[in-house]
Formats: structure tokens, sequence, C-alpha cells
């Protein structure tokens, strides 16, 4: 039962709900009556919604939620402006009527700009700004009263009250209420109006919805056009989904009379977004990396963002969609999977706690990389700070922090007094040199344990050159070769190698004075990156590099050895969560002094030049002008221009890696967290409805630990699924997908790390239903939630087998919609499920779970859909 006020004049009304009235029949010489009037208009008003209300529920239209991979919320205009949010226009359903959601407190093409309010204020807080889409009915008088209307009392363009003042005359329509023949008022109007509305400070990690959360109540209809917000009334929204509309939200009781101010006594409200905020308080990486300046700054964060200017990665889109011709359930399976698969989805939201923590659906994100604290890290500046993920030591060799295995060639110096036995000034055959990993002289350092810093499993797997250098003055270089047996190469973990030489030949000379350069390769471990995988590099500004930052400047001295320059532009790998890090050195002189017999126009460094500065050459004390050919540690210069006993100086930069000498680096980059429905929200059991199950399903072998690119989804293993690996089993991470890009059945061989075969087994659910079970807690190690369980033995599929068996991950996605209210999502919501067999090493491409856990491999992740989608069916 429910009442309209359409104000003192009328005689009452009469409430057509329930009714069923098709027609009010006017008679021959009787009254008409403006309650009877009234009556036939609601009536085809009733019948009209309510069988738009069952045909498909309220929510917002958009081509974009199926048609393109972004969200169109935030739009961007180019004219930043302090604390406030700029939207696109919308259409959106509302208890059946069609609004177009434009213009508010804007005049170019019709841009939607929110007062969000200042930023929060403090070390370390956060605010999440709720925005959302109030509606009501208001009955509006004829001029010359203004209730309802406009500054100057005129009709609201498509009823949005918060029309800027300025543009009144501009967008708003007159009042012709008043028939200018008649000279008073006649009749008056109802106007659905509406406004877009903040709501500051809501909870969305508890409250979901937003709605939901206990501080939100509706506001009252405005009492001027001054203050379009109106006041906090005590009505809170509850959702509709027991009137089969799950996109709508209601407050009030019905009664026209109470302090709503509407014609029906309720307001009507859908969400729109929310809005993750930074506070005022500058930028701190261990206690405030949520803070920041004001614009125009400079801005004083790694990701170059202002406490007060919206960006995209701030905004979460929580529209849900509906459409009046219903979806194509197929293309939204394929669509949505496909945004699963690139890292493209936004539909979940995350929270770090690394320097007081950020949240939202795009995080920043830092690790680091310098001195642990087992090797005397404060804990503030260096070692695990309470900023930073920390993921590894600088060990003067490793420039690539990566989840796939990397290669280093290491440069050491020795001089014959280094060899085993009695003490000599030459170099003599039989003797051996040991290369002690816990005592490694890395080139131009002293030795030191590098084992300390190194990741454990490193391994030397060949020495690759050895070279006698002669230096200038005080030795003469014959260009001598030596041959030498190796031995305890590969070894894990990593004990000592021993060079025994074998044979000197120098032409001239069989013993030599020299020293002995020896490079050898080092192969170190996946799973040593990134913690996440980026999804953008940052920039560079003040103290940060494309956003690194070296957290110790003072520990990367310009003088002598370590000669620091500059650091080199850090480079992302996305795919391998890998980033290398290199530095500059200053210009330092290597002296030489070549023998005879050989090609000594050719010159040996001990470590590479920097190629885009050319090396600057003395030779006897005058420059050398001639041509320099650089390959590797390698000189060339012009035929005869160096002979026999020349004192040759180079002057040279080079790329190092960074030294162990205490500095530390922090890596900044923007990540999406696990798109699963986050562990909160799920429920220990759960059943859905399948609406549309894959035909196909996926094998994919590349992950982040993976020597290669897989194709067409660089990003498949981020997002699609959890990896359950049974109760038994253990999972270190995505980087364990690290076998190569060959990916063959008998029909097809593909080096792409990824592919789509045919189901022949389907899945069969019984009939529609599909049902798991989880623990609390149930999460992989890269934080993606699962279920484990099902009461279904027909929860299987299988697809053609691998040529050869090998480590891969089988994905079947299916279709759901969620046949009654959950915590993440109400009755007749669409969401879709990734079926994934984790497997260790087989052939078979199949999913399905087993009653014994400790030998189930299989498990059901649970997503939303891109715009939230509202199925039509729920009648």
């Amino acid at each position: 039962m429910s009442d309209k006020n359409y104000g003192p004049a009328t005689s009452g009304y009469r409430d057509p709900e329930g009714r069923s009235f098709e027609t009010v029949v006017y008679q021959a010489a009787k009254p008409v009556l403006d309650i009877e009037l009234n009556l036939a208009q609601d009536a085809g008003q009733d019948m009209n919604l309510r069988l738009q209300r069952r045909t498909y529920p309220s929510g917002w239209l958009s081509e974009e939620f199926t048609n393109d991979y972004a969200s169109y919320v935030w739009a961007y205009t180019g004219i930043p402006v302090a604390n406030q949010l700029t939207l696109w226009p919308f259409q959106a359903i509302v208890n059946g009527w069609h609004l177009r959601i434009t213009n508010t407190n804007y005049n170019t093409a019709g841009i939607n700009a929110v007062d969000l309010g200042a930023s929060p204020v403090g070390v370390g807080s956060k605010r999440t700004d709720f925005v959302i889409l109030e509606v009501w009915r208001r009955l509006l008088p004829a001029a010359p009263a203004t209730t309802g209307k406009s500054p100057t009392g005129r009709i609201w363009q498509n009823g949005n009250v918060k029309i800027a003042p300025a543009d009144d005359l501009a967008l708003n329509y007159s009042d012709d209420i008043l028939d200018g023949a008649v000279g008073s008022e006649t009749t008056k109007r109802v106007q659905i109006q509406y406004r877009l509305r903040v709501i500051n400070g809501i909870d969305l990690f508890t409250y979901s919805f937003g709605f939901n959360d206990p501080t939100v109540v509706a506001h009252s209809v405005p009492a001027s056009a001054a203050a379009p917000d109106g006041v906090a009334t005590v009505f809170t929204y509850s959702n509709q989904s027991s009137s089969s509309d799950s996109g709508l939200w209601r407050a009030g009781n019905g009664d026209p009379s109470n302090t709503l101010g509407t014609v029906d006594g309720y307001i009507y409200a859908l969400p729109l977004c929310a809005v993750f905020r930074r506070n005022s308080t500058a930028f701190d990486r261990n206690t405030n990396t949520n803070g920041g300046v004001a614009y125009p700054g400079p801005s004083d964060r790694p990701d170059q963002l202002f406490t007060d200017i919206v960006d995209s990665i701030d905004v979460y889109d929580m529209r849900n969609g509906t459409s009046p011709s219903g979806w194509d359930y197929t293309e939204l399976l394929q669509k949505n999977t496909g945004l699963l698969l690139e890292n493209l989805a936004r539909t979940e939201i995350g929270s770090t706690l690394l320097g007081g923590g950020v949240e939202g659906s795009t995080l920043l994100w830092a690790d680091e990389i310098g001195l642990s604290n087992a090797n005397g890290g404060d804990g503030i500046t260096t070692g695990d700070t309470p900023g930073a993920e920390f993921i590894g030591e600088f060990d003067a060799v490793r420039r690539a922090f990566s989840d796939r295995p990397t290669y280093e060639t290491i440069v050491l110096n020795f001089s014959p007094s280094d060899q085993s036995g009695a003490p000599s000034a030459t170099w003599v055959m039989g003797r051996t040199i040991t290369i002690s990993p816990s005592a490694l002289g890395v080139w131009p350092y002293l030795p030191f344990n590098w084992t300390a810093f190194a990741p454990s499993n490193v391994t030397i797997l060949d020495v690759t050159r050895t070279a006698f250098v002669g230096t200038s003055p005080g030795q003469l270089s014959f260009n001598a070769t030596a041959n030498f047996l190796v031995q305890g190469l590969g070894a894990l973990p990593q004990g000592a190698i021993t060079l025994t030489i074998g044979s000197v030949t120098d032409g001239v000379n069989t013993a030599t004075t020299e020293d002995l350069y020896v490079t050898i390769l080092v192969a170190y471990p996946p799973g040593v990156g990134l913690t996440k995988t980026p999804t953008s590099v940052l920039g560079t500004s003040g103290p940060y590099v494309n956003g690194v930052l070296i957290n110790n400047p003072a520990q990367l001295p310009a003088g002598s050895p370590i000669l620091y320059a500059s650091l080199v532009s850090p480079s992302l790998n996305y795919v391998n969560r890998e980033v290398r890090l290199e530095y500059l050195t200053a210009s330092h002189t290597f002296s030489y002094r070549p023998g005879a017999g050989a090609s000594n126009n050719v010159l040996y460094l001990p470590e590479r030049p920097y190629l885009f500065a050319l090396p600057s050459i003395t030779i006897n004390g005058s420059p050398y002008v001639g041509g320099i050919l650089i390959s590797a540690y390698q000189l060339t210069l012009d035929p005869g221009s160096v002979v026999s006993g020349d004192d040759v100086f180079i002057s040279y930069q080079s790329v190092r890696a960074l030294p162990q000498n205490g500095e530390q680096l922090t890596v900044y980059y923007q990540t999406v967290p696990p798109q699963t429905i986050r562990e909160a929200l799920l429920p220990t059991n759960l059943s859905l409805d399948a609406t549309s199950i894959s035909q196909n399903m996926f094998v994919i072998t590349a992950g982040s630990g993976a020597d290669g690119e897989a194709y067409p989804y660089p990003y498949q293993y981020v997002q699609a699924g959890a990896v359950y690996p049974s109760s038994s089993g253990t999972y270190a991470g995505d980087h364990e997908l690290d076998g190569d890009l060959r990916v063959s059945i008998q029909a097809l061989y593909t080096d792409t790390g990824f592919m789509q075969v045919p189901v022949h087994l389907p899945l069969a659910p019984a009939p529609s239903s599909m049902s798991f079970g989880r623990s609390p807690g149930d999460a992989d190690v890269e934080g993606r939630t699962y279920y484990k369980t099902t009461p279904f033995y027909k929860m299987l599929a299988v697809g053609p087998t691998l040529s050869d068996p090998k480590k891969h991950k089988n994905l079947l996605p299916v279709l759901c919609e969620v046949p009654s209210n959950y915590p993440f999502a109400y009755r007749g919501e669409l969401v879709l499920v990734i079926l994934s067999r984790w497997a260790s090493f087989d052939d078979s491409n199949s999913v399905g779970f087993l009653s014994d856990l400790t030998q189930n491999t299989t498990s059901a992740s649970i997503y939303r859909l891109k715009g939230n989608l509202l199925s039509n069916r729920r009648t």
C-alpha cells in the first residue's frame, strides 16, 4: 500500500496498486472528479512501471559494458579542479523511469562534475567517497511559486537539480505550468528529479554495496535550489531484490508526509562509483604512502599524483548494468574471460599495509632491494622497512631482479700470488686458483661473502673468458692465453670453483706476470623478482627515476671504486615481474701495455664500456683520434695505431650492477589486486545457476617464470583462476609456470604458451546449478580466492591431451547467475566462474573435482563481470 501527496488542492488520492484497474469510466451528466482523473493516470502509469520492472531491473544503460575494455565512468577534461570528480553523461533506468544524467555543475559535452569535499587529513588516513544517483517524485506548482525549481523558477532540465546557477538560463526550461488564458493555476506537475550525491567515508570493504553501510541515509528533497543535497533523514536504503529489482535501492516508508518531502514518501537510488582519496599530509614512504601535496605541486609522490586531484585509478565503477533486450550470454562469457586474461578487469578492490596503506582497484605498490636485516639493515632506511616489501640484496653482480631465470657475468681479477702452492711472481703450469663464492673478488671491489647477498640456489655455470692483461706502467702484456681445467661448476649450493693452469702460450715467453681476468657465467633462480605484476611504469620526478627511489644516496659515493654518477633509467618487464637496475659510473681510466706478436690494436677492458659515451684514449701521452669499434669488453682501434710497449690509457664510463655497499632502492609501480571476489564476502557454501558454459578449455604454460611472452595474452597468468595444488601440495607463485612456450596437441603445435582446445567431454551441472564449498582462508599465495569442493560428480570436463607431459594450468570459464542474495551480489546478478586445474606435470587437459583433497587440484574462482550486469530472468 502506498500513498501520494498531490497537494491540498486535490480531493485526495486513490491507490491503484493491487486493484488491477484497467479503465476509469466517466459517465454522462456526472461530474469529472480530480481524484478520478489522477487515478486514471496512475493506473496506466502503475501498469507500465510494473511491467518494466518485471521485464528488466533498474540499472545503468551503456554499450561500453560489452563493447570496450575500458571503463567510461571518470571523464578526463584536461582541466584539473581541486576535489572535483568529473563523470561522463549517463543513461539510467530507475524504478522504470528512463533518465539522462548530464550537466551536473558543468555545461560542456554533458559532463557531470561532482564536488567530493576536501581531502582527508592526517598521516596514514584514507577515505572512500561513495557517489550515488538519488531519484524522487516532486510536485511542482505553477508560477509564481518556485518550489522544486531552479534559482529563477525554471523547470530543471531532465530533472537534474544540480545544474549550476550559471547555466540556468541556458539549460533549464521556462515554467509553462500556468495557462495564460486562464490566468491562474489549473494543474500541478509531478517531475521525476534526481541528483548525484557524494557520501564521504563509507566502509566499502565491509559493506560492498555501499548502500548497506549504516552511515548511508537518504537526504530530503531540496528545500531550495541553493541547497540541492537536501538534509539527512533517518531513512536507510534497502535493496529491492524481493520485488524482483536487484538493481534498485529505496529509502522511505511510503508516507508522503515524512521528512523526505517526495510525492510518494520514497527516494530511489542507484550506486554509481567510489573514489579512493589521498590525504593532504606529505608523502612518506614508511608512514604515509597515501599522502601527497596539492596541485599544482610539484608532486612528492612516485606516481606524481596530487592529494586533491582525482585520477582515473582512484575511481571504482560500481554501476549495475541493465539491458531492456537482455544479454548475449556467450558474448559476456568470452569478453569477460578476455578481460581476465589481459589483466584488464577492474571489478574488485584491494588494499595494502605498506607505508600506512592504500586502497583501490589499482594500487601503488613498493618493493625494495638493498641490505637485509640479517646483514645489518636497520628496518627504517634499509632492510625490511614498513614502506615496501623486501625482495633481495645487491651483490655487485645482479642487474635483473626477475621471476624468470636470469644470467649474469662476473669479472674476477687474480695476480700470480693468488696461485696455490709456494709464492710466485709468474704464472706456473699445474698451479690452481680458487674462485670462492664466500670470498669473491668481483672487479673492482675487494673480496666479500657473495653468497650472503645473492639469492639461494644461485649457481656458477661456466668460465666464459680468461685474459692476461698487462697494465701500464709496471707490467708488459704478451697477450698470453691459457688453458684451464675447471672443476666445481653447477653445484647447488655453489661451492668453490678451481682453475688449474694447463698451458700458457704467448708467442714469446712461457711465463707471464700479468693480472689474470676471469669471466664466469652465473645463473640466478626464478621466483626472485617483483612481488606483483606491474601495470604501469611511473614517471621521473624529484628523487624518483622511473618510480625508483634511492633510500640512502650517500652509500653510492662518486669516489673509487664505486664511482657512482647516476642511476640508469630502470626498466620493468611486466610479464616476468622484472626490474633491471644499473648505474652509470663517472669517467675512470684503465691503463694498458700491449705486448709483441699480437693484434695490438685490440684492447681489452675488465668491463663493458658505456656505449653512449665514446672512450677517450691516449697513446704515449698523445690523444688518439682514430676510429673505435666497441664489442662487449673489447675496443678495436685502427690497424697500426698501437705497437708493443706503448703506454695506453683508456678513459671511459661503464654501466655496472649496483655494489653491495649498504645502499637500498625502493621500486614503485602500479598493480591490480586479485580480481577474485575477496575473502570477506564469500560464503562457505555457494550455489549458482550456470547460464553459459564455454565449449573450449584454455591451456596455460607460461607464467611470470617463463623465458618468453605468451600470445595472445602476455598476462594470462595474473587473474585467471586461483591455484589449489591439493591439500598436501605446495604452490610458491605464478613463477612456477616457468616452462617454454611450446604447446602441442595432436592437431596443432604452437610456441605461444597458450592454447584453446575443444571440450570433448562437457561439463554437466545437475541440472543447471553449480554448488561449491570452501574453508575460511582459502586463497593461493597470489591472493586469489577459491572454492575447492563440490557435491556433484559431474563437475568434470575433458579436452584433447597434450603431446607431451608438462607443467601447465587448465581453465574452463562458466557464466552463472546468482539465484539468491549473497554478500557480494544480489539475486539476478551475473558472475564469472573460472574452473582451474593445476597440473604440476602431466599431459591432461581437464578440470574435475576429486573428493579426496590430497589428490584434488581443481578449484573454482568467482569474479564479478564488467558492469556488474543484471539478468532479466528474475521476474
